[in-house]
């Protein structure tokens, strides 16, 4: 299993980057790793955007499941008390089942293009944006 890590992504300018801190490894089968951005303006630790993964076996095992959550929240400050708070945000949600009785080629290349595919920049990250499936 890969070790935790900071992860570092490109804002949506295609140039800046910004690192996601590893905060939290996973403490074992189904436990999540957690990620969060330090560096976005967000007053607070709950409103900074983050990733959560955690991977298991099914009950038969025969196959492993890994869940990713992301996180982005929008926020504003009350300008009377002065507290920000949560006004609605951006939610990616992914989960991946990987058969584990297939040969370690076709899932290595079975994961490669389909999370390529994800972040086509022409394609599907526009459709994502806009919210709309491509026509």
């Amino acid at each position: 299993m890969p070790a935790m890590a900071d992860i570092t992504v490109k804002k949506n300018d295609g140039s800046t980057n910004i690192v996601y801190a590893a905060k939290v490894p996973s403490a074992g089968d189904d436990g999540s790793a957690m990620w969060r951005s330090d560096a976005a303006t967000h007053p607070y630790a709950g409103l900074k955007p983050e990733v959560r993964m955690r991977s298991r076996f099914t009950g038969d095992r025969k196959k492993r499941i890994s869940e990713i959550i992301g996180t982005y929240l929008s926020y504003a400050t009350d300008t009377t008390t002065g507290v920000a708070s949560a006004r609605g945000g951006v939610k990616v949600q992914l989960t991946v089942t990987v058969d584990q009785e297939i040969a370690q080629g076709d899932i290595d290349e079975g994961i490669s293009q389909l999370t390529n595919f994800i972040v086509d920049p022409t394609t599907i990250r526009v459709a994502l944006k806009q919210g709309y499936a491509p026509t």
